[in-house]
């Protein structure tokens, strides 16, 4: 279970990197738009570091990657991340209980 958890987090990780890599941006240049230094960028990008943002950075860094939507870039960095539609379903089921 935990080999493919590893195997599903590296290949978010590949599919991050790669996304940055085709923006055509310097990790300098992403830093700077971001609000962040340089090293933080570059700590993504080793995978030394997780992206924790604020909903601010994380809106920019998901221009910044062309994502169409936070959830979606939330994956990139947790594989497990709930989806919107699983969001939707949880919150349906505190509004509505199936058994009252």
């Amino acid at each position: 279970m935990a080999n493919q958890k590893d195997q599903k987090a590296k290949e978010k990780h590949e599919e991050f990197v790669k996304r940055l890599h085709d923006t055509g941006l310097s990790q300098r240049q992403l830093a700077k738009f971001l609000g962040v230094g340089q090293p933080t960028v570059s700590s993504w990008i080793t995978g030394k570091y997780v992206p924790h943002l604020n909903p601010r950075t994380m809106a920019r860094l998901c221009v910044a990657l062309g994502c169409s939507s936070i959830f979606e870039l939330d994956k990139l960095f947790d594989p497990d991340a709930p989806s919107m539609l699983d969001l939707v379903r949880e919150l349906e089921e505190i509004k509505f209980p199936k058994n009252p």
